[in-house]
């Protein structure tokens, strides 16, 4: 059974809200300015079972987490840092 999730969280990309969205099953998103018209999509985000519980790591970064405020913030690092190379 499909789990669908959208959650705002603290992390911030310039300036706008990070929100996750997505399937648990199928991976997440994380998306800059979520249903605004400067809406982005910054990150995609991997999803595990493990230990009963799901954890999270966004493509390009290291290191899983049980956090999806902590996997929003890697979202932001990860995109800045490609934006800088």
């Amino acid at each position: 059974m499909a789990t669908t999730i959208r959650i705002t969280t603290a992390a911030r990309y310039r300036g706008l809200e990070v929100t996750i969205i997505g399937d648990l099953g199928a991976g997440l998103l994380a998306i800059a300015g979520y249903g605004t018209p400067q809406e982005l999509a910054i990150a995609a985000i991997a999803v595990k079972h493990c230990g009963g519980r799901h954890v999270y790591c966004v493509a390009g970064a290291g290191g899983w987490t049980p956090s999806l405020e902590e996997v929003a913030s890697a979202a932001t690092h990860v995109r800045r840092a490609r934006e800088a190379d």
